[in-house]
C-alpha cells in the first residue's frame, strides 16, 4: 500500500497516530518489534509527498519514544528523509542533544550524514566539544568522527587546539591491562566482567585511533592544522603524550609532512617542552615493541638509523637494565649484522652485549658469551683488515666489561668485588689472542693498542688486570723502541743517523733514544732491496708505526697505577730520536723521490712521537717539566714547516696514517657508568735516563676531532688520502687536508694556554746553575693549540649542516686577507690576527652549543657566562642569568674597536649573536647587533692586492644579512645603502669603494645587490594584507610601508642601468618577480579594499563633476596633438583605447556607459538651467 502514492500520506497519518500504542509494549512472540518494522517500511518509499510532515511526525515520535527506539528511529532519519529535510531535521537534532546526552552517538552519526549548514554544524562541533572530557570511552570514537568531519580549511587549527585541549587520551596509549592494575588497587571489588569491559575499551581505542588515522591520511587540512596546534603550543604550557603520539602517526601516515615534523620534533626536545618524563610515560611499558623496532633500525644498514637506535638501546641498558636482559636474545641477532657497521657502530654493540652478557651471572646469559667469544675469533683470524678490525674492536670492548673494578660499579654489576681467578684468566687471554691476532699488521697493532688505551683511560680494570698489562706493556716498550746511545744500531742507511731534539746534554753518552729511524729503513729501504739489518737474535723487529700508540699505553698504564704520577718514565720527555738532519736546504731538489717520501715519513712519525710526548707531561706541574713541554710544541710547529717544504716536491708521498679507525663519534651513553670508547690520542711510554741531543724543529696539525676520533683504513680511505698528496704540486702545501697523519691532542693539553712565564735552569756538569732562560708561549705555538682547539670544538660541539656555512670556514690557509700596515711586521701580525680570529672562532663554537638549552647543562652555561662577567666586575657573585648574559655582551661588544680582519668582524657578531639567543629578552640587544654590523659595513679593511678584495663573498653575505635583519627598518637601511652608497660607488674611480661603505666596491656590488633584494622580498612577506576589522589608521600605516617598500624596489631596479653584468641580471629577475608576486597576494587586496572603501562614501554632487573632468582631459588631448604637428612632433604623439573599467578592475558595459553618460549629460542640462 506504500508503493500507490494516492495512499500515502493517508496511510502514514493512520500508521503514526498507531504507534505510540505499541511504544512501550514489550515484542510479540514471534520476535517483531511493531515500531522498528514500521519505521523500516518508510526507508523503501520511492517519493515522499509531503516530506516536511513526515519529518514532524517522526520528530514528535522520538521525543516520546522510549531509549532504545529513539536510538533506531534516529539512526534511520538519513533513509527516510529527502535533501530539503535536512537543515529542519538537523536543527531539531541538535536541540535534542542540548536535552538528552544519551543520545550523543546516533545523533552525530546522522548529522554526519546529512548537508547542513556550516554555522549549525559549528554550534553543535562546539556543544560537543564542551562535553568531551565526560563521555564515555565507548562513545568517543563516533564523536572524534564527527568533530573531524565538521571541520573545514577556515577553522581547522582552532577547532584542532581545542580537541587536543580538552580531549584526554593518556588512558588510550596504556595498555588496557595497566590500567585494570591501577583499577585494582582503588577498587577492590571488581566483577569478573572486567575482562569483557577491558577488551571492549581496547577495541573503543583501536576505533578512536583509526579514525584520527583515516583522518589525517586522506585530509591534508587536518594533519597540517594538527602539526601547528602542537609547533604553537607555548614553551611554558605542559605537553600531552597525545601530542608526541600523533606527531608520529601523521609522520607515519603523511609522507610529504615528514620534514615538518622532524623540525617541530627537534624544536620540542631542544627546547624541553619534549622532556625525559613525557617520553618515558608514552612508551612505558612498550619495550619489547620498542626494542624490537629498534633492532629493525639496526639491522637496516641506514647510518643515521643505526646510529641512533644504539644510542636507545645503550641508554635503555643504563636506565633499566634488569628489563634489557629479559629481550637479550632479540638484541644479540644483530651480530649477524657486523659487517654494515662502522667501528663506533660495533663498538657500541659491543659494549651494549658485554652489559648484558657479564654484568650479571644469571642463568641464560652464558648463550650471549659463547655467541660473542665466536664471533670475536672468527673475525680476528680473518687476513682481510676490514674483519680483522671487527674482532679487535669487539675483543678489547667485552674484555673491559669483564675486567671492571666490581668495587665502583657495584650498583651497576651484582657480584663479588674482586675479579676472580676464572675471570682474570678469561680476560688475560682474551686480551693475548688478540695481541698475536694482529701482531703481524702493523695497521692491527696500531688499532690494537689505541683500542687497549682507550679501554684503560676510561673504565677503571680491577688492579691485577691493569698490573699485568702494565707490565707486559713496559718490557716490550722498551725492547722495541729504546737504545742507547753508546749502542746505537748500525747499518747501510742512506742518510746519517744522529740523535737530534734531545732536551739536555751530557758529556758522556750515558742516555737513551727513541731508535726511529733505523727502524724505519728496516722496514722501508731494507724490505724493498732484499736486504735486512743485523739485529741480535733475540730481538723483535716492531713497525715504526706503533711507536706512538704504544707510548700511549704505556702512558696510560702508569698514570693510573700511580694516581698520574709519570716520574717512572719522564726520562721520554727529553731523549733524543734517532734521525738524520731534516732540515732540506739545497739538497731537496736533487733528492730522489723515494728518498723524499723517506724523509715525510720519519717527520710524520716524529710529529706524533712528540704529540703523544706533550700528551703525556703537560699535566705535570714542575715548571721544568711544563719548559720542557713548550719546547715539544716548538718543535711540533717547527717541524710541519719542514714537512710542508717536502709535500710540495713529492706530491706522490704516502706518509703513514697515525690512526686507523678515522670515527669522529665516541659512545657516551651515560656519563657515570658506561664504557664509552671514545678516542683521547694520548701517550703511555718511556723510561728513565738522561741523554744528550740536539735542539731543532716541530710541527703542527690543522684539524682536530674531540676526544672521540677513530680511523677506519678501509683501502679507499687510502687512495683518497695519496690522491690528495698527488693533487699537492704546488710550492706550499697546507697540512689542514692531511690531519689523518697525525695523532690526536687531548683536551688536557689545552691546560698549556694558561702557563705564564717559564724559567728554565741550565746545569753544568756538577749539575749546578750555570744560567736560566725564561720560557713562554709563542705565537705560532698559541696559534697551533688555538687551531686544534677550534676544530674540537667545531666537530663536538657544531652541527653537521652548521659545519656547511661559509663563515664557518673563513680562515684562508695563508692568511692572503690580512697584511700588515704601516709600521708593522707582517709575519707577526699574520700570526696575532689569526690567533685573535681563532679564539672568537672558539668561544662561538662554544657558546653555540645546543646543549645549553637542557636542564642539566644550564649550570654549564652560567659558569661559562661568568668567567666573561669577572672580567668587567671581579668581585660581584652571585649575578642572575640574565645579568651575566647582559654583562658578557657587553664585555664581547668592546672588542670591537681591536678587530683585526673582517673575518673576525664576522664571528664576533655571531658570537653576540648566540649570546643575545640566550636571553629571555633579546630585542633590547638586537638594535645593537645591527649597530655593530653597519660600523663593520663602514669600516676600512686591509687587503693584500689592490685588484683583488680582502673580504670572501660569503662573509660579506653573511654580514650584510645580519645588519638587515637587525636593523630596526629594514626599508631605510636598503634605501641609505642603494640611495647614498651606491652613487658614490658610481661616482669614483674604477678601483675605489663607496665612502659610506668602503665594503661596496665594483667586485661586491653583486653581494649588496643580491642581500638587498632578498631582505626586502622578506620584509614585505612578513607584512600582512589588509582585512575589513584593521582600523583604518591600520590601513595607512600598511600603504605607507608598501609605498616605501616600492620605492626601494624602484631604486634597486634601476641601479641595472649602470651595473648591467649577468649576475646583477639574475638576481633581479629571481627577486624581482618574487616581489611582484607578493605585492599581488598582500598589497592589492589592501588597496582593493582601500578603493571599495571611498567607493562605498561617495559623495554625489562630487560625481556630477566627473563627465566635466573628462571632457577638459579629452581637451588638453587634443591641445597636446595639435602643438606636436605644429612643431613637426607627430610621431612623438600617440592615442589607443582603453576599456572602461570599474574600480574593482571589472570591464563596464559598452552600452551602459553610454546610457550612464547620457544621464550625466541630461543631469548638466538640468544645472545649467536652474
Amino acid at each position: 500500500m506504500l508503493r500507490t502514492h494516492p495512499l500515502v500520506p493517508a496511510i502514514i497519518k493512520t500508521l503514526f497516530e498507531k504507534l505510540p500504542e505499541f511504544l512501550f509494549e514489550s515484542m510479540n512472540s514471534d520476535g517483531i518489534n511493531m515500531p522498528r518494522l514500521i519505521i523500516s517500511q518508510l526507508k523503501w518509499l520511492d517519493r515522499v509527498v509531503d516530506g516536511k510532515d513526515l519529518t514532524t511526525k517522526i520528530m514528535q515520535l522520538i521525543s516520546i519514544a522510549p531509549v532504545h527506539l529513539q536510538h533506531d528511529f534516529i539512526t534511520s532519519l538519513p533513509e527516510i528523509l529527502g535533501d530539503s529535510q535536512h537543515a529542519d531535521v538537523g536543527k531539531e537534532l541538535s536541540d535534542l542533544l542540548t536535552e538528552n546526552t544519551s543520545l550523543t552517538v546516533p545523533i552525530l552519526d546522522v548529522l554526519s550524514s546529512l548537508r547542513l549548514d556550516l554555522q549549525l554544524l559549528s554550534k553543535v562541533r562546539q556543544l560537543v566539544m564542551s562535553k568531551l572530557s565526560s563521555v564515555k570511552l565507548k562513545d568517543l570514537p563516533v564523536i572524534i568522527k564527527f568533530i573531524l568531519h565538521s571541520i573545514t580549511a577556515m577553522d581547522a587549527l582552532e577547532v584542532i587546539s581545542e580537541l587536543r585541549e580538552r580531549l584526554d587520551v593518556q588512558h588510550c596509549i596504556l595498555p588496557p591491562w595497566f590500567l585494570a592494575s591501577q583499577s585494582k588497587m582503588k577498587n577492590k571489588g571488581q566483577t569478573r566482567s572486567s575482562g569483557n569491559q577491558e577488551n571492549s575499551d581496547e577495541d573503543c581505542v583501536f576505533l578512536v585511533f583509526d579514525i584520527i588515522k583515516s583522518a589525517v591520511r586522506y585530509e591534508k587540512t587536518i594533519s597540517d592544522a594538527w602539526i601547528k596546534a602542537i609547533e604553537h603550543i607555548a614553551p611554558e604550557s605542559e605537553h600531552k603524550t597525545f601530542d608526541l603520539v600523533m606527531l608520529l602517526i601523521i609522520y607515519s601516515t603523511n609522507t610529504q609532512a615528514k620534514k615538518y615534523i622532524e623540525r617541530v620534533l627537534r624544536n620540542k626536545i631542544r627546547s624541553g617542552c619534549f622532556h625525559k618524563d613525557l617520553l618515558q610515560s608514552t612508551f612505558y611499558v612498550h619495550y619489547l615493541e620498542v626494542i624490537g623496532a629498534l633492532v629493525t633500525h639496526i639491522c637496516s644498514g641506514n647510518e643515521a638509523e643505526v646510529d641512533i637506535a644504539l644510542d636507545v638501546l645503550l641508554e635503555l641498558v643504563v636506565v633499566n637494565l634488569s628489563v634489557m636482559r629479559l629481550n637479550a636474545v632479540f638484541v644479540k641477532g644483530i651480530l649477524d649484522y657486523l659487517d654494515k657497521m662502522s667501528p663506533r657502530q660495533i663498538r657500541k654493540l659491543f659494549y651494549l652485549l658485554s652489559t648484558l652478557a657479564f654484568s650479571q651471572q644469571l642463568e641464560g646469559s652464558s648463550h650471549i658469551q659463547d655467541d660473542m667469544h665466536l664471533v670475536i675469533r672468527k673475525q680476528l683470524s680473518s687476513t682481510i683488515f676490514k674483519y680483522k678490525l671487527i674482532g679487535i674492536v669487539g675483543a678489547i670492548t667485552m674484555a673491559g666489561i669483564m675486567a671492571l673494578d666490581r668495587s665502583r660499579f657495584s650498583s651497576l654489576i651484582q657480584g663479588k668485588a674482586d675479579l676472580s681467578n676464572e675471570q682474570y684468566t678469561q680476560v688475560t687471554s682474551l686480551l693475548q689472542l688478540v695481541h698475536s691476532c694482529s701482531k703481524q699488521s702493523p695497521q692491527a697493532s696500531v688499532l690494537y693498542y689505541d683500542e687497549l688505551a682507550n679501554m684503560i683511560q676510561i673504565v677503571k680494570l680491577a688492579p691485577k688486570v691493569l698490573e699485568w698489562v702494565g707490565q707486559t706493556i713496559f718490557n716490550d716498550f722498551q725492547d722495541a723502541f729504546v737504545v742507547d746511545l753508546c749502542a746505537v744500531p748500525k747499518g747501510n742507511y742512506p742518510f746519517p743517523v744522529k740523535a737530534l731534539y734531545g732536551l739536555e746534554e751530557y758529556s758522556s753518552q750515558d742516555g737513551i733514544a727513541i731508535n726511529l729511524l733505523p727502524l724505519l729503513f728496516s722496514q722501508d729501504f731494507a724490505e724493498d732491496e732484499g736486504r735486512r739489518i743485523s739485529q741480535e737474535s733475540d730481538h723483535k723487529l716492531v713497525s715504526p708505526l706503533c711507536l706512538a700508540p704504544y707510548f700511549r699505553l704505556l702512558r696510560l698504564c702508569v698514570e693510573k697505577q700511580h694516581n698520574g704520577n709519570l716520574e717512572e718514565i719522564d726520562g721520554l720527555l727529553d731523549c733524543p730520536i734517532l734521525l738524520t738532519d731534516l732540515e732540506p736546504g739545497e739538497r731537496l731538489e736533487s733528492m730522489s723521490d723515494k728518498e723524499r717520501s723517506f724523509i715525510c715519513s720519519l717527520i710524520c712519525l716524529t710529529l706524533n712521537w712528540f704529540r703523544e710526548v706533550v700528551n703525556a707531561f703537560c699535566r705535570q706541574m714542575s715548571p721544568e717539566m711544563k719548559g720542557k713541554v713548550l719546547t715539544r710544541l716548538k718543535h711540533i710547529v717547527e717541524l710541519q714547516g719542514i714537512l710542508e717544504k717536502y709535500l710540495a716536491v713529492t706530491p706522490d708521498c704516502s706518509p703513514p696514517l697515525a690512526a686507523f679507525d678515522l670515527e669522529t663519534s665516541a659512545v657516551t651513553p651515560h656519563a657515570s657508568t658506561v664504557f664509552s670508547a671514545k678516542i683521547k690520542k694520548q701517550g703511555i711510554t718511556g723510561r728513565r735516563n738522561r741523554k744528550a741531543g740536539g735542539n731543532k724543529t716541530s710541527s703542527h696539525d690543522m684539524t682536530s676531532k674531540e676526544d672521540g676520533s677513530e680511523c677506519d683504513p678501509t683501502p679507499s680511505n687510502r687512495g683518497q688520502l695519496e690522491k690528495e698528496f698527488k693533487g699537492k704540486e704546488e710550492k706550499t702545501v697546507s697540512l689542514q687536508n692531511h690531519h689523518l697523519l697525525f695523532r690526536e691532542l687531548d683536551m688536557e693539553v689545552f691546560c698549556i694556554l694558561r702557563c705564564g712565564l717559564l724559567t728554565k735552569f741550565i746545569l753544568d756538569t756538577e749539575m749546578h746553575t750555570e744560567a736560566t732562560e725564561v720560557v713562554q708561549l709563542q705565537p705560532p705555538e698559541l696559534l697551533f693549540l688555538l687551531e686544534d682547539l677550534s676544530h674540537k670544538v667545531e666537530n663536538m660541539l657544531t652541527p653537521s649542516v652548521a659545519r656547511r656555512v661559509p663563515f664557518l670556514k673563513c680562515l684562508p690557509a695563508e692568511n692572503h686577507s690580512v697584511v700588515d700596515g704601516p709600521g708593522m711586521q707582517a709575519q707577526e701580525y699574520r700570526l696575532m690576527s689569526s690567533c685573535y680570529q681563532r679564539l672568537l672562532q672558539i668561544f662561538h663554537g662554544l657558546f653555540a652549543w645546543s646543549g645549553f638549552f637542557e636542564a642539566e647543562n644550564q649550570n654549564l652555561l652560567y659558569s661559562a657566562l661568568e668567567v666573561l662577567f669577572h672580567r668587567l666586575k671581579p668581585r660581584e657573585r652571585d649575578q642572575s642569568l640574565e645579568e651575566l648574559l647582559s654583562q658578557s655582551f657587553h664585555y664581547l661588544q668592546n672588542f670591537h674597536h681591536s678587530i683585526p680582519s673582517f673575518q673576525s668582524a664576522l664571528y664576533l657578531i655571531r658570537l653576540l649573536m648566540v649570546i643575545l639567543e640566550k636571553s629571555r629578552t633579546p630585542t633590547q640587544n638586537k638594535e645593537k647587533i645591527a649597530s655593530l654590523a653597519r660600523h663593520f659595513l663602514c669600516r676600512m679593511w686591509p687587503s693584500g692586492e689592490k685588484e683583488k678584495s680582502s673580504i670572501l663573498n660569503d662573509q660579506l653575505h653573511a654580514l650584510l644579512s645580519i645588519y638587515l635583519e637587525h636593523t630596526d627598518s629594514v626599508l631605510k637601511a636598503i634605501e641609505e645603502i642603494a640611495g647614498v652608497g651606491v652613487p658614490e660607488l658610481m661616482n669614483s674611480s674604477k678601483d675605489a669603494s663607496s665612502s659610506t661603505f668602503p665594503t661596496l666596491t665594483g667586485h661586491t656590488f653583486v653581494i649588496f645587490f643580491r642581500v638587498m633584494m632578498a631582505e626586502l622580498v622578506k620584509t614585505v612577506k612578513g607584512l600582512q594584507a589588509g582585512t575589513a576589522a584593521d582600523s583604518q589608521q591600520v590601513h595607512e600605516e600598511k600603504l605607507l610601508y608598501w609605498n616605501m617598500a616600492v620605492r626601494d624596489f624602484s631604486i634597486l631596479i634601476n641601479l641595472i642601468k649602470v651595473f648591467d653584468s649577468r649576475p646583477v641580471l639574475h638576481v633581479c629577475l629571481k627577486y624581482g618577480r618574487l616581489f611582484v608576486e607578493v605585492f599581488l597576494k598582500q598589497c592589492m587586496p589592501l588597496l582593493d579594499f582601500s578603493f571599495r572603501k571611498h567607493r562605498i562614501h561617495q559623495d554625489m554632487k562630487l560625481t556630477k563633476h566627473v563627465p566635466f573632468l573628462k571632457k577638459t582631459l579629452e581637451l588638453l588631448v587634443c591641445r597636446v596633438k595639435a602643438m606636436l604637428i605644429l612643431n613637426n612632433c607627430r610621431e612623438a604623439f600617440w592615442l589607443g583605447n582603453l576599456k572602461n573599467r570599474d574600480l574593482q578592475d571589472g570591464e563596464e558595459d559598452e552600452a551602459s556607459d553610454r546610457e550612464k553618460e547620457q544621464d550625466s549629460d541630461e543631469s548638466d542640462d538640468d544645472d545649467y538651467t536652474d
